[in-house]
């Protein structure tokens, strides 16, 4: 822990030098992602059957709203880290999305992050993009393809990463999409079966599938739950996030996600 801090506190320092000569954020519809696979752009039609959100949400908003989709593929809070800082000086994006928890759960002592180290990033990462003038958006990893039974899905290595990102988020006051409560919510009313169409089911290692990243039509649908989960809100904080969408989407929950497709690697 104190080598992490030791890190971040050079990292910030000179992250702070820098955020001296960024033009402060002023496009109020605007909107950066930060993320890993789940959330990255895939080029093309993908081969392995997996789709970002990312490129999904992009569907969703108004002809006004420029999305910037800077999420890479297998990285976590710290191997992000350290590009953050170009990233964000290349945005004017006033609400950035940040999405991690996948890669950090994986061996956590070794290859991926503590979650004492994981809400530590998080801060640096809100503190940033305050510094900037933007509005962190901190975005809950949704759960891998893993039932229990026909309509119970198990917590799995991500579920504690989505815990301690909404304590974050509460403990910096700033903006939450629980998409891994919403996504749950979803595939366990769809059930084990309906529900493998989400997911990428690629085969992997030992022709196991992919259980992790999502297809084109799980895309869509987690792009569409932030939607509505940012139109639903009863916190006045979202109203301006919600200008970035398009004023045609249906909120209601009985209403269905539009039948448009999503052009992804466009």
């Amino acid at each position: 822990m104190m080598r992490m801090t030791q890190q971040l506190t050079t990292l910030t320092l000179g992250f702070s030098l820098v955020l001296m000569a960024i033009p402060q954020m002023s496009h109020a519809e605007d909107i950066l992602l930060v993320g890993d696979s789940v959330v990255a752009k895939y080029p093309g039609k993908s081969s392995r059957n997996i789709y970002g959100w990312g490129e999904s949400l992009k569907n969703l908003l108004s002809s006004k709203t420029t999305l910037k989709n800077s999420a890479i593929g297998g990285t976590t809070t710290r191997s992000y880290w350290p590009r953050f800082e170009k990233v964000l000086s290349n945005t004017k994006a006033k609400y950035v999305f940040i999405q991690f928890g996948h890669n950090d759960g994986y061996k956590p002592d070794t290859e991926g992050v503590t979650i004492s180290d994981y809400k530590q990033y998080l801060r640096e990462y809100v503190s940033s993009i305050k510094a900037a003038g933007g509005h962190p958006t901190l975005v809950t990893p949704p759960l891998r393809y893993n039932f229990k039974n026909m309509h119970k899905m198990y917590d799995g290595s991500i579920t504690p990463y989505a815990n301690a990102m909404k304590e974050v988020a509460e403990e910096e006051n700033v903006l939450l999409l629980d998409l891994h409560k919403t996504s749950r919510e979803f595939f366990e009313k769809e059930g084990r079966e309906k529900s493998k169409s989400y997911y990428s089911m690629y085969p992997v290692r030992k022709n196991r599938p992919d259980i992790t990243h999502f297809s084109e039509r799980g895309a869509n649908k987690l792009a569409f739950l932030i939607f509505q989960e940012i139109c639903k809100s009863s916190d006045e904080r979202y109203s301006n996030l919600l200008l970035a969408f398009s004023q045609d989407l249906p909120c209601k929950e009985d209403e269905s996600e539009p039948k448009k497709s999503v052009v992804h690697g466009a």
